[in-house]
């Protein structure tokens, strides 16, 4: 299939990238390389500098490409900054997709995944958040993911094309030095960042109803993610999938938990520093990874401590 991929040369795009290509499909990257690494694609792939919200640019692409299936990775993902700037993350997140899914549809695209969120979630009180649970984001960055959600379910609805969303939880780990995360708003990177310069980690709030008052997250492998976007865009080639999956591990660790395993990991052990909880955290969120598993055949292999060593051997 030959395939589209925005937000290609971001973290989790680059992985997804060379998932495709080593399934044997063709693959061209689109991204504005604003916070992307150009370089982890070109080497692979060809990739197309521009950006989601550039009607010019998206419509150029379509027509220089005949593609079968688009994958839209582009996105703002910090839920802190979209408190920030909720307009920008409006007109990225939602209003970006929204021009992507337009594009596909007037060139005959067959299939479209919509790359979401476990922050479309609220506190949900249950053990494992199922995608059949009310959806109530807390954040601006949750709330421009879900529109991009309901949107594509518009286009599905009118059988304008074949699609879903995939909702990360906390994505972890690399395959690779140069596909390593090197956002410092992502947990892991602040965590080793700080203990290899012999700095305190941070830690956003200790007092939330928890076991130890810490957040408790569902961690998962970026090349498990990866692998579910194969998993995903071959399945809609059979037939609909429902119209969103999650994507984690089904199993969740605290904070404390993840700073505890990297500071085993490194050999260096720092007394965390607790400050002020951040705006748009909730305490638990673990995904129910059942619907993913029977309509995709999909289950994380990674633990947490290879999420851990598979990035940090790569500092």
């Amino acid at each position: 299939m030959k395939l589209l991929v925005t937000g290609a040369a971001g973290y989790i795009g680059r992985h997804v990238v060379r998932e495709l290509l080593q399934s044997g499909h063709e693959v061209i990257g689109f991204d504005s390389i604003i916070t992307g690494r150009a370089d982890t694609i070109t080497e692979v792939c060809e990739l197309i500098i521009g950006d989601i919200r550039d009607k010019d640019c998206v419509v150029k692409t379509f027509k220089e490409n005949n593609f079968q299936g688009v994958i839209n990775l582009a996105a703002l993902k910090s839920v802190e900054h979209s408190f920030k700037f909720p307009l920008e993350y409006d007109e990225v997140n939602f209003g970006g997709a929204k021009l992507i899914m337009d594009v596909s549809r007037d060139f005959g695209v067959n299939y479209f995944l919509q790359t979401s969120t476990a922050a479309v979630y609220g506190p949900t009180g249950n053990d494992h958040v199922t995608e059949s649970d009310q959806v109530d984001p807390i954040s601006p960055y949750g709330s421009s993911k879900l529109k991009a959600e309901e949107m594509l379910n518009k286009f599905v609805l009118t059988k304008s094309i074949a699609g879903c969303s995939l909702r990360f939880f906390n994505v972890l780990g690399a395959e690779s030095a140069p596909l390593r995360d090197d956002s410092q708003d992502n947990l892991l990177p602040r965590i080793a960042k700080a203990l290899l310069k012999g700095e305190r980690p941070q830690v956003f709030g200790a007092d939330y109803d928890t076991p130890d008052g810490t957040c408790i997250r569902d961690y998962v492998h970026v090349s498990d993610v990866a692998k579910a976007h194969v998993f995903a865009i071959e399945a809609l080639e059979k037939g609909p999938l429902p119209s969103a999956l999650n994507i984690g591990t089904g199993h969740g660790h605290s904070v404390l938990e993840v700073i505890t395993s990297t500071q085993e990991y490194l050999g260096i052990h720092t007394e965390p520093k607790i400050t002020s909880r951040r705006e748009g955290d909730i305490p638990y969120v673990v995904a129910s990874v059942t619907l993913a598993k029977e309509v995709l055949g999909f289950s994380a292999e990674r633990s947490l401590l290879e999420m851990i060593s598979s990035a940090l051997d790569r500092v």
